[in-house]
């Protein structure tokens, strides 16, 4: 039995009455203290772990300035503070041990687009690629790319004064923003312009407030320290990052304190509102893709690419191609990158990208490039391929971007860890900056993986250590003070891209003692208690100079020591998540993790519950526990058939948090292949549900979830009687007493009956051995599950007459169960028991040498990988889906009769299951391939989950959450079909289910398709 688990009580009573202050003030967004939530925030994409006290969800401007409002006054002194946006920082530029004030939930919205300006107008909790989709209806796009676009947010963008790829062209984030609403810290409102000329600056500086006050400070310091500002400036497209006083006064005399306010991460205000500037979206582009026999040559090579005027040159290295090939993207590019066997090895690539408004200025530019390839002009270089298609481009694109996460997927206990990631020197100094880098890594013994903007001299490394070894830890530091004097040599900085955050210690090394000053004054007019993200960037002059340290900041590595050997590698999901928040994705066509999406909580995405478990397995362990432990109590045995304790929910237990988390996972299984290190939450659940049921007793509906397919037999026969009872007043409202709401029906005629009027061959593994090699090619092997053999009986039928009206000869297995729904409830070792049982039996099938065959995508999928991860091994036996099979078997068969008579003229929309697409990234191309096949049109609908997903959709307590993410997609894209006469297809039972309930339609599964369009 897990032990109870008391959260920690480590909230000051400063922090308490901070929070109560702010409900009586009127406060009206999220406020939280509970673990779950803290621990949800206590890191970011670094190597950093600092929990936070509480956490605050402002819901408006005016909730901000409430917050700082109530920060500035004097019994509230102590309260420190920080913003936060999407949390993709890699300096732990978010993290605090005090309050962190979360953008990212409420603050979302977009203004306003004014298209004729060029301007758009967010909330600082608009994510980057959020903004893009709205924007390119205008052809327009906020031009930083960053790789973290999916859930960066603008506001964050702007504290840290983010670029990427393209920076040459577009510039930093500061170079886009016009105007900003930044909120003090006594509460007061800075509204910044662009640019400000005499006049104006006269009439803010005579203000006798903060913001005046600011004013004055940050005139007077540009104006008095030009000369020193101009020395110790690097004059690079990364210039020095935060408090860009080199900026702030240009040629033309205007003042800009957005350049000061831009990568200031959060020490001098909280951006509320930015107007941001817009760039047309080029209508032409083509990308080279150039491979190299060394990561050398590539560097050397970038800067003579730079030169030709791209609108960018980015790299990898061979270990994050090496990544890259395991990962989902990989098929995506395959058909560009793969190389024949004998061709030379590709140790590293440059991707290269020339875009513009006129075609001929492109191909122009690329003919040149090309003919330069084709003559051997550049060093290493071992091929190139060209890509001018966008599906083809945008692939690579997203290679280039997965280099930041996919490192975290390296096999071993060193991982490739961010703290020295983003230096950057003038771009000819790059190769040999790189070289004594290398070295330097080298002679430590150190493993790396390297990626970058090389044409900006930035480039990403990221040392492999295992920061759970006290000798790995203390490389940190080490190589962070060697890496800082090497980048002080070749002219460079330290931070040229992704933030100072923690690494502020090193300030002063490349200001020098004369600004540092000066930024210790700026920052104390802004924040004169040092309230606001204190630690990060510099201290106010008044106080004690106290910056953050590297040595002195608990790492991520320092918790998970605590956690045994043998237990981090019975758990690698959680301990692998390395933070980079790919999760986060706003994007409601994106399939990954629906939960976060519905509820813009963190502690619902595959990070918060991956951290979480990180935390829980410590404390479990710290209790003298076993996470792993599957054995009950007799009195939890007993109370098993009874309702939820209403007693255990009492308990001040963080296990009830730690539940309360997984419970809203729809174990779609998006975050296995989605997330670049493959966080497979629905794995943890089921472990920590077993666990967790050892003190708690399943709630009733769990045993009837979990004892569905083995029930669904023995109801299925009186199944119409089973249907009426269940729509009976008494009974249903007593079904949703029990947890669950708008159960299915049995199937009407029953799969059994419906056989027995159709001519097939006994189910005989002595038989069917003896069979033919020719007639066995000819024949499957039909695994049944039951969602189809009995609640939709008429796909199994429609299934076994399209492949008779084929000639394929059809055997039906007898129905056994699957076990899927025990695993998802974390009944392990039932689990176990079915799996080991249906495995024999699999293998056993196979043995005939007859290809298996199942229809539903989430159960043969089991068999794939549930199956290989609680048994042990994986099974001899293939179960295929039907598109595998059935593409496979139409290639280069004449036999194959193509007798459509209908269906020709009408669009098939395919919404594939969750799973299917995610863990099996061909499928659903695979189905317009058969569709092609018999001459029908087949498109495939981009959308997210239907929020059905199993059984989840009908939990009553989630049925509210399933219909929300039913609607943030998949509504409107089954309306927009509907309307335009296409037929809609799904190949998951509760994606059909979920249409059914909210749409009152029926959604046919694509072999119900071919079938009716066979006339059959």
């Amino acid at each position: 039995m897990i032990p109870v688990l008391p959260p920690n009580a480590d909230l000051s009573p400063t922090v308490m009455a901070f929070s109560d202050e702010l409900r009586r003030g009127g406060f009206r967004g999220d406020l939280s203290s509970t673990l779950a939530d803290r621990m949800a925030l206590a890191t970011d994409n670094s190597i950093f772990q600092i929990r936070p006290e509480m956490v605050i969800h402002p819901v408006d401007e005016k909730d901000v300035m409430l917050v700082m409002k109530t920060l500035g006054r004097a019994e509230f002194r102590e309260v420190h503070l920080t913003p936060r946006g999407g949390g993709t920082g890699t300096n732990g530029q978010s993290l605090n041990h005090g309050v962190i004030l979360d953008l990212s939930r409420h603050m979302t919205d977009i203004l306003e687009i004014d298209p004729e300006a060029k301007t758009a107008r967010v909330q600082p909790g608009v994510v980057l690629d959020q903004l893009n989709r709205a924007l390119k209806a205008h052809g327009l796009f906020f031009s930083p790319a960053v790789s973290t676009s999916s859930r960066a947010t603008l506001g964050g963008m702007a504290n840290n004064d983010s670029s990427g790829k393209g920076s040459l062209v577009y510039g930093k984030t500061s170079d886009h923003v016009l105007s900003m609403n930044t909120v003090l810290s006594d509460g007061s409102l800075l509204k910044s312009e662009s640019a400000l000329d005499d006049g104006e600056m006269m009439g803010l500086m005579a203000r006798q407030d903060r913001v005046g006050e600011v004013y004055r400070t940050v005139n007077e310091v540009v104006r008095s320290q030009a000369d020193e500002i101009e020395r110790i400036f690097p004059k690079m497209n990364r210039f020095m990052s935060g408090y860009n006083l080199a900026h702030v006064l240009k040629s033309d005399g205007a003042f800009r304190l957005n350049y000061l306010l831009c990568g200031s991460e959060g020490t001098l205000g909280v951006t509320t509102e930015l107007l941001l500037n817009l760039t047309p979206i080029p209508t032409h582009s083509r990308v080279v893709a150039i491979m190299y026999s060394d990561f050398d040559s590539a560097l050397r090579c970038a800067y003579a690419l730079a030169s030709t005027h791209p609108e960018a040159v980015e790299t990898i290295d061979d270990k994050i191609m090496s990544m890259a090939r395991q990962d989902e993207v990989w098929h995506r590019v395959a058909h560009l990158m793969d190389r024949d066997p004998g061709q030379a090895p590709v140790k590293a690539v440059n991707f290269v990208e020339y875009v513009g408004m006129e075609p001929e200025s492109v191909n122009r530019s690329i003919e040149a490039l090309v003919e330069q390839l084709e003559q051997e002009a550049f060093a290493g270089v071992v091929g190139h391929v060209l890509a001018d298609d966008p599906v083809d481009m945008a692939a690579l694109w997203e290679l280039r971007k997965k280099g930041v996460g996919l490192l975290g997927a390296v096999k071993g206990s060193r991982k490739p860890m961010a703290f020295v990631e983003d230096t950057a020197v003038p771009p000819e100094n790059l190769a040999d900056f790189i070289a004594e880098f290398h070295a330097l890594l080298h002679h430590r013994g150190l493993d790396f993986g390297m990626f970058g903007h090389v044409d900006a001299g930035c480039m990403h490394v990221r040392p492999a250590l295992d920061l759970t070894v006290p000798e790995d830890v203390a490389q940190v530091a080490d190589i962070s003070n060697e890496v800082s004097s090497l980048v002080r040599k070749y002219g460079g900085v330290l931070w040229g891209e992704h933030g100072r955050g923690i690494r502020s210690e090193y300030t002063e090394d490349f200001f020098g003692p004369v600004l540092y000053e000066n930024l210790r004054r700026i920052k104390g007019a802004f924040d004169p208690n040092n309230q606001l993200n204190p630690g990060k960037m510099v201290t106010p002059l008044s106080l004690p100079d106290a910056t953050y340290r590297i040595t002195e900041t608990s790492l991520r590595g320092d918790s998970d020591a605590e956690i045994p050997v043998h237990v981090r590698e019975a758990f690698p999901s959680a301990m692998n998540c390395n933070g980079n928040g790919a999760c986060h994705n706003v994007d409601p066509k994106d399939v990954m993790c629906p939960s976060s999406k519905i509820t813009k909580d963190r502690v619902h995405s595959p990070k918060g519950r991956a951290g979480l478990m990180r935390e829980w397995l410590k404390r479990v362990e710290a209790q003298g526990g076993d996470p792993n432990t599957r054995r009950s109590s007799w009195t939890t045995k007993l109370g098993s058939v009874l309702p939820s304790s209403k007693v255990a929910q009492k308990e001040d237990d963080f296990n009830h948090q730690v539940y309360d988390a997984m419970m809203g996972c729809l174990s779609c299984k998006a975050c296995t292949s989605q997330c670049p290190i493959h966080v497979d939450i629905p794995s943890l659940k089921a472990r920590f549900l077993s666990a967790y049921h050892t003190r708690y007793r399943h709630p009733i509906k769990d045993h009837l979830v979990a004892g569905l397919e083995h029930v669904a037999p023995l109801v299925s026969g009186v199944g119409q009687a089973a249907n009426a009872v269940q729509k009976l007043g008494p009974v249903k409202w007593l079904v949703e007493k029990v947890g669950l709401v708008d159960a299915p029906s049995f199937s009407s005629p029953t799969l059994k009956s419906s056989l027995q009027s159709r001519t097939l061959p006994d189910f005989n593994l002595h038989d069917l051995k003896a069979l033919p090699d020719e007639e066995k090619a000819r024949t499957i092997v039909l695994v049944q599950d039951a969602f189809t053999s009995y609640f939709d009986a008429q796909l199994v039928i429609d299934t076994i007459d399209f492949f008779q009206a084929i000639g394929v000869r059809v055997v039906v297995a007898p129905y056994r169960a699957n076990g899927k729904p025990e695993h998802i409830k974390g009944f392990l070792d039932r689990f176990e028991r079915t799996a080991k049982e249906q495995a024999d039996f699999l293998d056993a099938c196979a043995e005939t040498g007859i290809a298996l065959v199942g229809i539903e995508p989430s159960v043969v999928l089991t068999y794939r990988e549930e199956y290989p991860e609680f048994l042990g091994k994986a099974l001899q036996a293939k179960v295929h889906l039907p598109q595998e099979w059935l593409t496979t078997h139409l290639k280069g068969s004449s036999h194959w009769p193509n007798r459509v008579e209908s269906g020709r003229d009408l669009l098939y929309r395919l919404y594939s299951h969750c799973t299917e697409k995610t863990s099996e990234q061909k499928s659903p191309l695979l189905w317009k391939e058969a569709f092609a096949a018999f001459g029908l049109h087949l498109e495939i609908e981009k959308t997210g989950c239907c929020g059905m997903a199993g059984t989840f959709g009908h939990e009553t307590q989630h049925r509210a959450e399933s219909k929300g993410i039913y609607q943030q997609n998949w509504k409107q894209s089954i309306s927009q079909a509907l309307e335009k006469g296409e037929i809609i297809l799904g190949t998951g039972y509760s994606c059909r289910s979920q249409v059914k309930r909210f749409e009152d339609r029926v959604m046919l599964h694509p072999m119900s398709a071919l079938r009716m369009a066979l006339l059959i």
